[in-house]
């Protein structure tokens, strides 16, 4: 018994560190070193991407490979077991760490024709359930909820990678959630209730308004309450809770997603709320048709107004924001993630931060 008391308290103030890190930031800066601690920590136990770090290198482009007026985003569904790995390499630049989220998922490659290099990742998710900024502005009850949330996808990956973000190559990639190729590829892998696919894109940002989705058609709604799993060690958390019945895998219908049921399970156990890490995201909607608000509420049908050629969508984004930012920045060409874990690696140390 005193082993596993000793055990908790351990794990308690692992967390309770991480949590006043974040609380006691000063700057965006000082976060995104915080969150790309966790980045270092999932990059160190991924062995396929360390190993194929010189191949998946080579899908990064060089700033000389780059024509700005020539930027041709192809969208390309991950399905493979390579495609999966690359993936989750490019993952590893975002500064925040990322999940693979749960239920339907669906990971998206964006390529430029020009070159056959990535511009950037899309990845999509089931939303979380409970959710009350989204929630009060659809206007959803709980039964309308339950009964509509499956026409809805959260963007929880979303944007360019080096050198392509130096040049506004985010806005595109957020802005093709409105393409048709996109509406197309969606609608043809899920299967939806009362004969219409998806009619919402939802996503959270890691620093309150960003200006990657400014001037784009998403829509600030607001900041969420600033609850996270992020810095949770899940494996840890299971531990603790071994042998627990209500600690099973997760299950639609059960409540909310695994993750957070397993955080709030320990938090009772702790006497602590380990997931309010006080670090509030802003929340943005984009919408494919203008009367979403009523389809979500079961009052009318979609008209999918919103929805444009990816092709007008890239002519627009190059000419009224790539090829300007292009001509006011240069791009430099980027490290290996490798390299850039050398220097989260130094701060851990710095900070002795337990991981």
């Amino acid at each position: 018994m005193t082993k596993v008391i000793r055990k908790e308290e351990l794990i308690k103030q692992e967390i309770l560190d991480i949590i006043n890190l974040v609380k006691n930031a000063k700057s965006k800066e000082e976060l995104q070193r915080i969150y790309k601690v966790f980045v270092y920590k999932r990059y160190i136990k991924d062995s396929i991407s360390r190993y194929n770090e010189d191949k998946y290198y080579e899908y990064l482009a060089k700033p000389e490979e780059i024509d700005p007026s020539k930027i041709q985003p192809k969208l390309v569904v991950v399905s493979s077991k390579k495609e999966r790995s690359l993936f989750r390499y490019l993952t590893y630049y975002w500064s925040f760490p990322v999940s693979e989220g749960v239920g339907r998922r669906l990971k998206i490659l964006v390529m430029d024709e020009q070159n056959g290099k990535i511009i950037g990742l899309i990845g999509l998710k089931d939303p979380v359930i409970g959710l009350r900024i989204r929630d009060e502005h659809i206007g959803w009850n709980v039964k309308t909820k339950n009964e509509y949330l499956i026409h809805v996808f959260d963007a929880h990956i979303l944007g360019a990678l080096p050198p392509y973000n130096t040049i506004f190559g985010g806005k595109l990639i957020a802005s093709l959630l409105q393409s048709q190729e996109l509406h197309d590829i969606v609608s043809k892998k899920y299967k939806f209730r009362h004969g219409f696919p998806i009619v919402l894109y939802t996503t959270t940002t890691v620093y309150g308004r960003s200006l990657m989705l400014t001037d784009t058609n998403w829509i600030y709604l607001g900041d969420t309450k600033g609850y996270s799993t992020f810095h949770l060690d899940y494996q840890k958390l299971r531990e603790l809770l071994k042998g627990d019945e209500d600690a099973k895998k997760y299950k639609f219908g059960q409540g909310p997603n695994y993750p957070l049921r397993l955080a709030r399970l320990v938090s009772k156990r702790l006497g602590i709320d380990i997931t309010n890490v006080g670090a509030k995201r802003g929340f943005y909607i984009l919408p494919l048709t203008s009367n979403y608000k009523a389809v979500l509420n079961g009052k009318e049908y979609p008209l999918f107004d919103l929805i444009m050629p990816s092709q007008t969508i890239t002519d627009y984004v190059k000419e009224k924001m790539i090829i300007p930012r292009a001509k006011r920045v240069k791009m430099k060409q980027i490290p290996r993630v490798s390299e850039l874990m050398e220097e989260v690696k130094a701060y851990i140390n710095i900070k002795k931060i337990s991981i």
